[in-house]
């Protein structure tokens, strides 16, 4: 490998197209648009110019109006883009020649040639930390360019799997929604339980970070969910079940984790079936997915929690 040389602007264009077109990026259209503005910027000599404000403006579209003190956008999305490029650098089979990082403190990129140290501990977050689910006020770096702002939004912070059998195994991030089950067949509920389903798996789609999977509702019975999370590398599955007592319904639902095979959590929610079967699926796939799937959900505590034993370790 190339040492103590900077790289040619060349060869950090051609690194940043190897970045954007990796798998790690591949449904990640903010955080492409992040790195091209910051890298692209950087190049030109326009450093000076990568501040939050611009980056809010120019990047998210956030208007004129857009106020780095009370709104921590860019340093969400500059948090998760350190975490993406880490993940990029640590899994993907062709990390190039050039490591871009972004130091905290600032959202202006720094550009190296690749040695065998940073393939094995890249510099872009802190180490013990790496891919794991990272809290707000951890991922949200403070830049120099601006005072500390209050945490008005909870984003969320997904990223790679910890100590899989074998890593390569679990996607990071991820989770198998199986078919929410009717107990008892009832038939009246038939509809309603492949709508709710159907619910869950579009909510959890919002997250971009969040790989979600499922599998054809004919093949539920005999299904081995254990292999069916192996194969397609899911690290987490979503179960449940639906029962109807008169017009109460009681849905009971857990998220297991794949790689240890225990319950993370677990739940039972009520509605009604005489009410709005739309606006009950709803409902219910809200409050499953804020629990599961939100900044301080299920996946993002497992995932934390792991760090902080590994760290003490």
């Amino acid at each position: 490998m190339i040492e103590n040389s900077f790289p040619s602007v060349n060869d950090i264009q051609e690194q940043l197209e190897l970045v954007l077109n990796s798998p790690e990026f591949f449904s990640s259209g903010r955080l492409k648009d992040f790195l091209t503005y910051i890298v692209n910027e950087d190049l030109a000599g326009r450093g000076e110019r990568i501040k939050s404000y611009n980056i809010g403006v120019e990047v998210f579209h956030l208007g004129k109006n857009f106020g780095p003190y009370v709104n921590p956008a860019v340093r969400v999305h500059a948090g998760r883009l350190r975490i993406k490029l880490e993940s990029y650098y640590r899994f993907s089979g062709n990390p190039g020649r050039v490591l871009i990082t972004i130091p905290k403190g600032s959202y202006r990129p720094r550009f190296s040639y690749i040695s065998q140290a940073d393939l094995t501990d890249p510099p872009t977050v802190a180490k013990g930390q790496n891919l794991q689910a990272i809290p707000l006020a951890a991922a949200n770096e403070v830049s120099t360019d601006e005072p500390a702002a209050p945490e008005l939004e909870q984003k969320s912070y997904f990223s790679g799997s910890v100590a899989c059998r074998p890593c390569s195994v679990y996607h990071p991030s991820s989770v198998l929604v199986l078919p929410l089950s009717n107990i008892y067949d009832e038939k009246s509920l038939g509809s309603f339980i492949q709508g709710l389903t159907k619910t869950l798996i579009m909510e959890l789609n919002r997250f971009e970070e969040l790989k979600v999977f499922t599998v054809k509702t004919d093949s539920i019975g005999h299904l081995d969910i254990w292999k069916e999370a192996e194969k397609v590398g899911s690290r987490f599955i979503l179960s449940g079940s639906v029962h109807l007592d008169v017009d109460a319904l009681r849905l009971h639902i857990a998220l297991i984790d794949a790689q240890s095979r225990e319950y993370v959590w677990a739940d039972k929610f009520d509605g009604k079936l005489h009410d709005s079967a739309f606006h009950t699926q709803d409902t219910l796939a809200s409050q499953i997915v804020a629990r599961v799937a939100d900044s301080f959900g299920s996946i993002n505590r497992t995932l934390f929690e792991e760090q902080l034993k590994k760290s003490a370790g």
